[in-house]
């Protein structure tokens, strides 16, 4: 039977309909009408149609899936996807050849963007921590190698990331390993290379700050045992050190300045005893360099700088005696030495000075430094040799002086002018070890052309003769020495060297 709404076929005696739901009637001539067979055949067209859509539609759907797939598949298979692919598979020799192969020109946008998201994608998975170091930096190098322009900031900043994590990394894994074995100094260093990228970073600091707190309390109990040992110095080492590792410590800071004065007072009171001793030797330059020494780490200390006082001036005293002593024996040369040593010791002092000046000016001159205004010699050349084998060459001045021939007396002479500054004229004389058994002579001194001194004959067996003129005044001085005829060299009337004329000196008024 047909329904009588919708021409849908029914079951016999069905009441209701099952698709519009229109009641049926009861009377079964009732239920077939006329109407059934047209709206049949009108449902049979619509269904028609709805079928051909659906077959347009399946159609146009395997077109676009047959079309994707051709893309997927062009896609898949391009250089640029094969250079992503050999580097995620760590085949990096592949990827620089598709890469110089077929990119030698330069890269294409499309690559670019792929190498720049690979970069990225590595950049993440070390820091996840599903790449080890090594592999990420043969791919960075490898990228790098590809020398693409337009990446080459990127390439930069993702290698020193991953370098500064891995750093920091590594610096963690040393100082938990240092830490464990109470290398506390080790382990502080390391700990303070965590960087804040580091997922290890907290840990680091709360790790760091307990390092820190262990390793001051092992350097004031090290520095501590020194100190109980008599062992000071070593105790200030020891904090220096920690002070250089924690250069802000509140807590070391104040140990080592309790320690440095407690030293300081400890070299002071060596300084002070051992200079006494040195004192009480009459060994002051030594008591005056222990007190210096100790002042260096005690610039300003009142008893420090007493006692150098003190020390200084005994031995500016000592110094004082000495040179006087020595002046009256006329040892001038000795007595400029002994002031000249005394004021490397104490370079400033005004009384070694004055002394000093003062024995200048009374120290007499040696006559071979003036320049002779008539005749002359030459001084200082030559060997000063006696007959005695003595060589005199501890003087301040000598001239070696030849004898006469058989036919003539040699006289030599040289003239000084004086200016009227000098009191006397002093030196010796020997015979010098050439001169022939009957050879002799003598000098003649004369002030202002008048005679003054005229010496002893000086023969081959005369000892050194010393002689001291009074000269007072005088304008000139003129050393004249003869020498007789008997100083020859055998045939040939070549004069010997007969006389030695030494220690020569003007003393002044």
């Amino acid at each position: 039977m047909f329904c009588k709404k919708c021409g849908r076929n029914l079951k016999n005696d069905t009441m209701f309909c099952p698709y519009c739901g229109e009641k049926q009637c009861e009377d079964k001539k009732d239920v077939i009408t006329a109407e059934a067979p047209k709206k049949i055949k009108k449902e049979r067209k619509k269904m028609s149609a709805g079928k051909k859509a659906a077959i347009s539609i399946i159609a146009v759907l395997v077109v676009l899936i047959i079309t994707v797939a051709a893309i997927g598949i062009a896609y898949y298979m391009s250089n640029e996807q094969k250079i992503a692919r050999a580097l995620k598979n760590e085949d990096y020799q592949t990827a620089l050849q598709i890469y110089n192969y077929n990119f030698y020109e330069g890269p294409s946008v499309f690559l670019e963007r792929t190498i720049q998201d690979r970069l990225e994608k590595v950049k993440e998975d070390y820091v996840s921590g599903s790449l080890e170091y090594e592999v990420v930096k043969m791919e960075i190098a490898t990228i790098e190698k590809m020398e693409i322009l337009s990446l080459s900031s990127a390439v930069s900043s993702t290698k020193d990331y991953v370098f500064n994590l891995n750093t920091s990394r590594t610096a963690f894994s040393t100082a938990e390993s240092m830490f464990a074995n109470n290398d506390f100094v080790g382990a502080i260093e390391n700990y303070k290379k965590v960087i804040s990228d580091d997922s290890n970073y907290e840990t680091a600091k709360t790790k760091l700050s307990s390092a820190v707190e262990q390793y001051r309390m092992c350097v004031i109990t090290k520095a501590s045992d020194y100190k109980l040992n008599g062992l000071i110095s070593s105790a200030i080492t020891e904090l220096e050190v920690a002070l250089k590792i924690l250069p802000d410590d509140d807590e070391i800071s104040r140990q080592l300045n309790i320690y440095k004065r407690e030293y300081i007072e400890q070299i002071k009171a060596e300084a002070l005893k051992n200079a006494a001793d040195h004192a009480n030797r009459n060994d002051y330059i030594n008591a005056i360099n222990t007190i210096k020494v100790s002042l260096e780490t005690n610039k300003n200390d009142a008893a420090l700088l007493a006692a150098l006082e003190k020390y200084s001036s005994s031995f500016v005293s000592s110094i004082i005696a000495e040179v006087d002593k020595l002046i009256s024996q006329k040892e001038y040369d000795g007595a400029i030495s002994v002031l000249n040593g005394a004021l490397d010791n104490l370079p400033e002092n005004k009384i070694l000075k004055e002394k000093l000046n003062a024995v200048k000016e009374d120290c007499p001159v040696s006559i071979s430094e003036l320049t002779p205004i008539n005749g002359g010699w030459n001084w200082n050349e030559g060997i000063p040799i006696d007959p005695f084998s003595v060589t005199h060459s501890n003087v301040c001045n000598f001239a070696i002086l030849s004898g006469g021939t058989r036919y003539y007396v040699g006289n030599h002479y040289s003239e000084y002018r004086l200016y009227g500054k000098y009191t006397n004229f002093s030196g010796s004389l020997v015979s010098h070890s050439d001169i022939s058994e009957t050879g002799n002579s003598y000098i003649q001194i004369y002030a202002d052309d008048k005679l003054v001194y005229t010496s002893p004959q000086i023969k081959r067996k005369t000892d050194v003769v010393d002689f001291s003129v009074n000269i007072s005044g005088a304008d000139y001085v003129k050393i004249v020495v003869v020498a007789d005829k008997g100083d020859v060299s055998g045939w040939l009337d070549a004069p010997l060297k007969c006389l030695i004329l030494m220690d020569c000196r003007l003393w002044p008024i």
